[in-house]
């Protein structure tokens, strides 16, 4: 009963996460003619690649919160503390990057000055839950789902509020959205340590075994930075860039800014896809972390036996939704016209989808593969022979596509996406 309960309130949180993300993108499609909208997806994914440069530490959690744990509450403090102060540390760094690719030209008709707010207004949204990440990481480790939950609602509460003043009082402004972004940022970040500390209070740690002087928090976030999180994180970027390299490229060449508004859409009505496994998925992160790694052949090739079990079942799972989704596709798309497409771009996008969902559809199924490789195995291996060969191969093939078929190319990228990442992932996964 215990797993139903845990795996009730992780799917729930990460449901909330995904619905409520994809829900603020179709807020702004609501609000914004395609060509504004455009120019804000056209930032995320020139945001995308700036991420390399915003590690997260604090995962490292998932690998050793056992053992954090056992240090009592002196020691756990001090371990979010640092990964706390790395946090504010990034999003104040992430005025330079926005800066520096502003002074460049991409497509979207901005100026330098849009360009970088238009950037910030992407990295605010993608560092927001990164800032309140240590924090969340705690509550979700140590499985105070009620918190939890109550953060995502704030967190996702507070950025629709903020998105929907920031249209409607400062028409759109770039620069508005940046700050009501960053504000929702700071808020929710409070707001996380807040609910860390009362948890803390109502439900103290047992003391450690023995006294220890706490380590120092550098100490802390080298050990981590070294170890494990600098080659997760250089993974997941990877991993995210090679999911947005369609939209990349619609940037770098030459296309119609409302096509590219058309397309954006697409891809974020698929995004709801993504939403439907994520909580299975991350519980079974959990449980990992959780758990101590399997000692002997039999152990092991049980853990390997479950993942890929779970991947068989959620594939057919998606197979089945992907269908359901590509048949409800135009209806969504009239609904969500009002006016500023027609029926022959409602069709359009509706073709383009049938591509699309291939790669969410094989990234979910193949992802308790990547989770046990990453926790169980070797991450910088996982970097080195899926990661770096995906990104290359696939974007090749996608700045082919784009540059040949404009957003038709872009759409059936995503199938080559697929493929290139499974065929390397299983390749890794056979030898063990």
């Amino acid at each position: 009963m215990r797993i139903l309960r845990d795996g009730s309130w992780n799917s729930a949180d990460h449901l909330l996460t995904r619905f409520a993300d994809a829900g603020i993108s179709i807020l702004l499609i609501w609000m914004l003619a395609p060509e504004s909208f455009s120019r804000l997806a056209l930032a995320q994914a020139v945001a995308a690649p700036l991420l390399v440069f915003f590690l997260s530490p604090e995962n490292v959690l998932y690998r050793d919160f056992a053992a954090v744990r056992a240090l009592g509450a002196p020691g756990l403090r001090r371990h979010l503390s640092a990964f706390r102060r790395f946090a504010v540390a990034k999003a104040v760094f992430s005025v330079v990057p926005a800066a520096l690719v502003a002074m460049l030209p991409w497509a979207g008709g901005l100026s330098p000055s849009g360009r970088f707010w238009g950037l910030l207004w992407a990295l605010g949204w993608a560092l927001s839950p990164q800032v309140s990440g240590p924090d969340r990481l705690f509550l979700r480790l140590d499985l105070r789902w009620r918190s939890l939950v109550a953060h995502t609602l704030f967190q996702k509460l507070s950025l629709v509020v903020a998105m929907v003043l920031a249209v409607r009082w400062g028409r759109g402004d770039l620069a508005t959205l940046a700050w009501a972004t960053w504000l929702s940022l700071a808020l929710s970040a409070g707001l996380a340590l807040l609910l860390t500390e009362l948890s803390l209070v109502r439900s103290p740690l047992a003391a450690p075994p023995a006294a220890a002087a706490p380590a120092r928090r550098a100490a802390i976030l080298l050990d981590s930075i070294r170890g494990f999180s600098f080659w997760a994180h250089l993974n997941g970027v990877l991993y995210g860039w090679s999911q947005t390299l369609d939209l990349f490229f619609l940037g770098v060449f030459p296309v119609a800014a409302r096509d590219v508004g058309l397309y954006a859409v697409a891809l974020k009505y698929s995004n709801f896809l993504l939403a439907l496994p994520q909580g299975l998925m991350n519980l079974f992160n959990v449980w990992l972390g959780r758990t101590p790694p399997a000692t002997g052949s039999e152990a092991v090739a049980a853990e390997r036996r479950r993942a890929l079990r779970l991947s068989g079942w959620l594939l057919a799972g998606m197979v089945a939704a992907a269908l359901l989704f590509r048949l409800a596709a135009p209806f969504v798309f009239r609904l969500f016209a009002h006016g500023r497409w027609v029926e022959a771009d409602t069709q359009r996008m509706a073709g383009w989808l049938t591509a699309i969902l291939v790669l969410p559809v094989a990234i979910s199924a193949l992802n308790f593969i990547d989770t046990w490789l990453t926790l169980r195995r070797s991450v910088r291996a996982l970097l080195l022979e899926v990661g770096v060969p995906t990104l290359i191969v696939a974007g090749a093939g996608v700045a082919w596509a784009v540059r040949a078929h404009g957003v038709v190319g872009a759409a059936w990228s995503n199938p080559w996406v697929a493929a290139v990442y499974a065929v390397l992932l299983l390749r890794l996964w056979r030898r063990g």
